[in-house]
């Protein structure tokens, strides 16, 4: 990242501008520094109660599951979805479940699940666990979500 930096302040001719964008630079580096720090731990942490919740329902291949959830983790909307989506496919079709249901409801108990816990995760664990990388009030990192959302959809 130091040689990036460099390549890029070495392309503006103002001494002052140059001084200011170096340092713009640093910092931005060390807030996306804190936010990757943040969202591993999240991530981490995800993958564990993934891997827990799955295991004690008896979805076969959990601890898979619960790692591939923890990496999916930092695909924004899109990977907490695939995740839940074939946990939901592995309980379907595996051949039975401690609970006795029959397979489309062990799905749904499986979905439920992991609507439950993103929820939580979304609501409770990355509030706290990314703002305090980062040095925010999980407030405000709730109401920068919500206005990103409002006014620019998915990619907000």
């Amino acid at each position: 990242m130091p040689y990036m930096a460099d390549a890029i302040t070495d392309t503006v001719y103002q001494p002052g501008y140059r001084r200011d964008l170096k340092r713009l630079l640093t910092e931005t580096g060390l807030v996306w520094h804190s936010y990757l720090r943040g969202q591993t731990t999240l991530s981490l942490i995800m993958a564990i109660i993934a891997t827990v919740l799955l295991s004690l329902l008896g979805v076969n291949n959990a601890l898979a599951l619960g790692i591939l959830t923890g990496v999916l983790d930092f695909i924004p909307f899109l990977g907490p979805g695939i995740a839940i989506g074939l946990a939901i496919l592995v309980a379907i079709f595996q051949d039975s479940n401690w609970l006795g249901l029959s397979s489309m409801w062990f799905g749904l108990l499986v979905l439920v699940l992991g609507i439950s816990l993103q929820q939580i995760e979304g609501n409770w664990l990355a509030p706290r666990i990314v703002g305090e990388a980062l040095g925010l009030h999980p407030l405000l990192i709730m109401i920068g979500a919500i206005i990103g959302g409002t006014l620019l959809g998915l990619v907000g």
